[in-house]
C-alpha cells in the first residue's frame, strides 16, 4: 500500500506529503485534446523559461496514443492548471516523464504524492522512474527526497554535437531575449530546431 511507501521515507519529508493542504484536484484518466492543450501550454511556458527547445505538440499526442501512457493535469480550486506530466508504464515501472508546474504552493509535490499513491494502491507498481536530474541541482534535491536512487545515463553524439553545443550556448546567453518571446513562436521555433538537434 501507498501507508507502506511512506513509512520507508524520511520523517520530514513524510510530514510535508501528509501536510499538503487539499487545495487541488488530481485527473490521471482524460486524455483528450483539451487535456492536451492544457499540459502543453504549462510545457512551454517552463521550456521558454529554462531557454531551452520545447518539442512539438504532436510528439506529444504520439505518446499519448499508446494505451500504457496516462495524462496527468492537476488543477486549483480555480480551475487553473498548476502541474502536468505524462507517465508510462512498462515492465511494472511506472516513468513519471516531462513534469512541469507552476510551482505554486506545492503542487510538484502534490502530483508527485498522488501519482506515487495512484499506481502503488490501483495499479501495484512500487518501482518509478522519476527522470534525469543534474547532480545536486534542485530537482536532484527534490527526487532524492522521496528515496530516489542514481542510475548513471549514457549519451551518444552525433555528428553535429559541436553545432548542438554552441547553439545551446547561444541560448543561454541570450534567454532574456528569449523569455520574451510569445509562447506561439517558441513552438514554431521548437519544430524547426528540432531537425537540426535529432536526426
Amino acid at each position: 500500500l501507498y501507508s507502506d511507501f511512506l513509512s520507508s521515507l524520511k520523517s520530514k519529508r513524510r510530514s510535508q506529503l501528509k501536510n499538503i493542504k487539499q487545495k487541488y484536484h488530481f485527473d490521471i484518466s482524460v486524455k483528450d485534446d483539451i487535456n492536451l492543450e492544457k499540459f502543453y501550454f504549462l510545457y512551454l511556458t517552463k521550456i521558454r523559461d529554462l531557454a531551452s527547445i520545447p518539442f512539438k505538440k504532436l510528439f506529444f499526442k504520439d505518446i499519448l496514443k499508446m494505451p500504457n501512457s496516462r495524462l496527468v493535469i492537476v488543477t486549483d480550486l480555480a480551475g487553473l492548471v498548476v502541474a502536468s506530466s505524462i507517465v508510462i508504464e512498462i515492465n511494472n515501472t511506472a516513468h513519471i516523464i516531462w513534469a512541469v508546474s507552476a510551482n505554486f504552493n506545492n503542487s510538484n509535490l502534490f502530483m508527485y504524492r498522488e501519482v506515487i499513491r495512484h499506481y502503488w494502491d490501483h495499479k501495484n507498481i512500487t518501482e518509478f522512474n522519476f527522470g534525469r536530474a543534474t547532480i545536486n541541482s534542485s530537482q536532484y534535491d527534490f527526487k532524492k527526497k522521496f528515496g530516489a536512487r542514481e542510475l548513471k545515463i549514457y549519451y551518444s553524439n552525433s555528428d553535429n554535437s559541436n553545432s548542438q553545443k554552441y547553439f545551446y550556448y547561444f541560448l543561454k546567453f541570450s534567454k532574456f531575449f528569449y523569455r520574451a518571446l510569445p509562447l506561439i513562436i517558441i513552438e514554431r521555433l521548437g519544430g524547426v530546431l528540432m531537425r537540426f538537434f535529432i536526426r
